[in-house]
């Protein structure tokens, strides 16, 4: 849920949010018109040019986690604009379904394929992982297009996935960040 509502200039620039009274007023007047981006949010894009041009410091908060992720823009006197995102869960059961795809394809065609068991790559993420912080990421460059965002702070979040405690050890989550 937006408090602020994000403003852009007329060449698509993200400025400083506005509260809803005067972005209501602009575009009963005829200053604004309203645009929407694909997260849904609403912004209103200037027809003339501002008066100025000044940005507060904006950072984007992230709450990573195995279900949901939290996501909150902030300035220093207000909280712009918090998201609670549904992170993708079924991601290994889609793999298993495409590498059964995939093997029926290839048994179909031919006896005699080559072995290509060796290809792989040494920088491996876990896809359920990789997922989510594509998720994450895509979450906070559509932000970037609708606020002026300056920094972008990430909770640390450790988890030993062998003996499944908190706070120990390496994980694939840290590799992620």
């Amino acid at each position: 849920m937006c408090e602020r509502v994000p403003v852009l200039a007329p060449d698509g620039e993200p400025l400083m949010p506005t509260t809803p009274q005067r972005a209501r007023r602009w575009l009963k007047e005829g200053k604004a018109e309203p645009v929407r981006t694909e997260l849904d949010v609403f912004a209103v894009q200037l027809v003339e040019e501002p008066s100025g041009r000044e940005k507060q410091e904006v950072t984007v908060g992230l709450d990573p986690g195995s279900k949901f992720s939290g996501i909150a823009v902030v300035s220093k006197e207000a909280v712009l604009c918090g998201f609670n995102l549904e992170l993708p869960q079924r991601v290994s059961d889609r793999m298993d379904k495409r590498r059964e795809r995939r093997r029926n394809r290839r048994y179909r065609k031919t006896r005699r394929r080559e072995k290509r068991f060796d290809n792989r790559n040494g920088h491996w993420l876990a896809p359920s992982i990789k997922a989510r912080k594509h998720l994450e990421l895509r979450v906070i460059k559509e932000l970037s297009e609708v606020y002026p965002i300056s920094k972008i702070a990430i909770e640390d979040v450790s988890f030993d996935h062998y003996t499944k405690e908190w706070g120990k050890y390496f994980s694939q989550v840290e590799v992620g960040k």
